[in-house]
């Protein structure tokens, strides 16, 4: 079953869905562009015992279409986790990220083995279609 994302204006007191996801499950760090035109959020994958990936997702809630991010990663084995999002500007978002390696997971070791700061427009994650 596919999340629901509304949005809920508080003047008029109107619901109003936005869009959805089918994503595992979504983090508590969504945050709005300045002119409320756009929302990002993490959206969670579980892909083994131990890792848990995470994508960058941006809503275009004009459009309610939404397109997904996910960080580079060095090889199969290393699992980018997003641990904070932040807009610098109308169509500039920043993201911090931990990558961890699941065949350390795999081993009860549980620290990431680097961690990155990221840029992106959002014309880099909603293309032109």
């Amino acid at each position: 079953r596919p999340w629901i994302i509304f949005s809920y204006d508080l003047r008029a007191g109107k619901l109003t869905r936005i869009g959805d996801d089918g994503g595992g499950g979504f983090d508590d760090n969504g945050v709005v562009s300045p002119s409320g035109r756009y929302v990002a959020y993490v959206r969670y994958q579980v892909c083994g015992l131990c890792c848990t990936t995470a994508a960058l997702v941006v809503l275009d809630v004009q459009t309610r279409r939404s397109e997904s991010f996910e960080p580079d990663t060095i090889d199969n084995d290393e699992k980018a986790r997003l641990t904070g999002l932040r807009w610098t500007g109308e169509s500039i978002i920043e993201y911090d990220a931990e990558f961890h390696r699941e065949s350390e997971c795999n081993r009860g070791i549980q620290r990431p083995s680097r961690y990155s700061t990221g840029r992106l427009e959002v014309k880099q994650v909603l293309k032109e279609q």
